[in-house]
This record gives C-alpha cells, structure tokens and sequence, in this order.
C-alpha cells in the first residue's frame, strides 16, 4: 500500500478516534532523532533533544510512545524519506506528533535546487494531514537552517517558512514552531548567511544541550496549550511510608547515618541515611539540607539535600546512590525513577546533572539515563533552572536472577569550578496495568 493510499483511507480506519496528546512521538530527520543517544533500545533520552527540556523543565507531563521510545528520525533524511515511516508513526498511538523535515532537502537542492521547498512542503503537509486524520495533533518545526548554506538555500527555507505557515492557517490541529530566535542571531543574520548564537549550535545546524534548553522554551509553552496537565513528578507519594518502600529516606528526612566514600574531600556537612557518597578526581563537597521548593500548584514534599561541589577539572564527577536488590526488586517489575534537581549556581561548570540508573540482571548491565549529553564537556544551561528528570518506564528484564538496579544522581564537570545544586522528591514507583 502506498503513502497516498494510506493518507486517503484514514476516514475510515479503526484507529480515527482522537488520542492522547499527551502521547509524544518525533518524526523527520537528525533532530527527530536527537530524542535518543543509543541507536539499540532508544532507551536513553538525549540531551540535545528540545523535547526532553520541555518534559523535564514542565514536570515529566509527556509520555513518548513505547515504540521506539517516540523516536522515528534518522539521520540525513529528505522529507520523501521520511514519509517511510508516517505508517509506524500512525500505528505507534502517538496523540501529538512533531515533524522535523525539510532541513535536507534544501541542504541537498532535492530534487533541484529551485524545487527543494515545493516539494519539502508537499511531503510535510501530506504527513501533517495523515497524522491529524489518525486522530492526533501535530506539531510542525519550521526550519532553523544552517551557517553552512547559500544564499539561494536560506530563501529557500523562507520560501518552505512561508508555505507551511499558509498551510496551518487552515489546517485544524496543525500547529507551527519556529525555533530561529532561540539559536541563530537574527540580528546578525541576513537573506545572504545565517549567524548562530555563540555556543547553541556543536556544529552549523543541530542544537547542543544549550541551544535545547532555550529552544524548549518556546517549544513548551506552545505544547502547554494543546496538551492535558497532570499533577507534577507523580512518581512520589507524599510520604517515604510508601506500599512499596523501593528506596528509603526518598524524602532525605533522616540527614545523618550515610555512607561518605570520598572521606576527608568531604568539607562539610553529613551524608543522607541509606544513601552513599561518591566522586571521580578530587572535586570537595558541601552538604545541607533545607526544605523542598513548592508552589500553590505544586506543594514541596520532604525535605531536599542541597550540594555545593568544587571541581578541580572537567570531567570530574559526584555520586549520591542507593544500590536496590531482592526482595525490593525483582524480575518482571515496571518502574519509575524520578526527582528534582535545581541548579541555583555555577552553571559554567556543568556539563550535567541527572540520573542514571544501571540495573543487573544475570551479571549483565543495562544503563538508563533521565539526560545524557552529546559529547563530554558539553555546553548545558546556563542559568539557574529545574528539570524533574523520569526514567521508565523501565522493565526489570527476564533472567534468573536480578542482581541489582543503581539508583544514582550524578553531577558531572565541563570545566573547574564551584556548582550548587538541590536534589528533592527521589523516588521510585511500581507502575499498576489499567
């Protein structure tokens, strides 16, 4: 069966009743693909990626679909290509869909370089108009482009602009973004060249974790409005006395009786009950407590332990884990792994700060991340900011014996210097089949 034929026959398919759109799926080329860093079971969200900062910045209200973990993009890809994967994309259930196309066909003049933004268009409203039959919403993301093109390329993508913005007037449950301002320099920009911002771009077009950042702002604020709330990190109860205790002092109520493994580096402060402290090269750390941030909205919830590390160099990085094994995890369990990290200062310093998760099982280990950057020493954010980082759902593999799943917050250097971060509402949660 064709696209065509596909696109056509949506009227009638089983599958036309509205979805949730708060079921997230990407589609197009590198920058869908940015959504994941492992190639294998996409399992591990990337920090590149504008569409995780919007999750972790507003709380983890989206869900990507459990097909390819909501990641249908390749590399390289030309929209006639992509439109390929428009059928799994409208069998994965995704309620809203966003769109990255057209970058390469005018990068690549395709299928000539006076045609590339007639025919990027044609394919983007083709899908666009498949996917809004299906039931779901999209969200289309207007070219930013690339400090790499000609003149001709750049009024190409005005001329692709200009097309889709016609295009979703009116066209229902179309939506358009246009990221240019969050990473190029319009002020420095012209019909003849395109000017990044200074450390937004790894190279002349993907964003790095910086570029997301800002990018996920505009981003968010649009997906505000066309997608449900729900209360905010749902993976904690209001109490550590939870039915099933996976970790303990999740709250950091009990602020004494930890495990401090870099000894005298500690400068100050006790380490949490149950938890454990650990550091690569020679970074000191402070320890306090204090209460959680809350809001009207959003109330605080325990307490958070507040972490002021001094790196001596990049790379370096600080630990505080909880090593889980049976009976308190098991083979077969679905989880969720959450908390709070606010970054209040010396974001300079940082390349990350998230969790990370390794779970054992018959002595092999599979890694999950909540944020992974690109590349070692990465620009990041680089103002104070709040990121509710999720992992999961995450499934305890079959085998015969779990060994263990680490439940860790790391903190980890770009450069030397002091950083402070809050860690709050560590928790994990046993997902229940509806």
């Amino acid at each position: 069966m064709s696209i065509d034929s596909i696109a056509r026959g949506l009227a009638a398919a089983p599958w036309t009743r509205q979805r949730s759109p708060n079921l997230v799926a990407t589609l197009g080329d590198s920058l869908a693909a940015s959504l994941t860093v492992d190639t294998g079971l996409k399992q591990n969200l990337g920090a590149n990626a504008p569409i995780n900062w919007v999750n972790v910045r507003g709380g983890g209200n989206l869900r990507l679909v459990t097909s390819n973990n909501g990641n249908f993009g390749v590399s390289g890809q030309r929209s006639d290509q992509i439109l390929a994967r428009l059928s799994d994309v409208l069998a994965s259930g995704a309620g809203t869909v966003i769109i990255y196309a057209g970058t390469n066909d005018i990068a690549q003049n395709y299928p000539t370089a006076g045609t590339a933004a007639a025919t990027a268009a044609a394919n983007i409203m083709l899908m666009a108009r498949a996917i809004v039959a299906s039931g779901a919403q999209v969200v289309i993301e207007l070219p930013v482009g690339s400090t790499s093109w000609t003149a001709a390329q750049i009024r190409a993508n005005y001329e692709l602009h200009q097309r889709l913005k016609e295009f979703a007037e009116g066209t229902p449950s179309v939506y358009l973004h246009d990221a240019t301002p969050a990473v190029m320099d319009t002020s420095s920009s012209s019909t003849t060249a395109l000017v990044a911002q200074a450390n937004r771009l790894y190279d002349a077009t993907h964003p790095n974790g910086l570029g997301a950042y800002y990018w996920s702002k505009s981003l968010g604020a649009l997906l505000d409005k066309i997608t449900r709330p729900f209360p905010r990190m749902s993976h904690m109860l209001a109490s550590d006395a939870q039915a099933s205790a996976y970790i303990t002092n999740g709250l950091f109520l009990t602020q004494t009786g930890g495990t401090n493994s870099i000894g005298a580096a500690l400068t100050s402060g006790a380490v949490p009950g149950s938890w454990t402290l650990l550091r690569s090269g020679s970074p000191t750390v402070d320890i306090a407590y204090g209460t959680d941030n809350g809001t009207a909205t959003d109330p605080s919830i325990g307490a958070k332990v507040i972490l002021t590390v001094a790196f001596t160099a990049a790379n370096e990085y600080v630990r505080l884990y909880q090593d889980l094994v049976p009976p308190r995890l098991n083979i077969g369990d679905v989880l969720e792994l959450g908390a709070r990290h606010r970054v209040t200062s010396g974001m300079a310093t940082l390349t990350s700060s998230r969790l990370h998760a390794p779970v054992q099982v018959d002595g092999v280990t599979r890694d999950w991340y909540s944020m992974l950057e690109g590349a070692a020493g990465q620009y990041g954010p680089d103002e104070a900011y709040q990121a509710d980082h999720r992992i999961g759902p995450l499934t305890v593999w079959p085998g015969a014996t779990m060994n263990y799943l680490s439940f860790r917050h790391q903190i980890t250097a770009r450069a030397s210097g002091t950083v402070v971060v809050e860690i709050s509402r560590a928790g994990i949660r046993k997902r229940i089949a509806a």
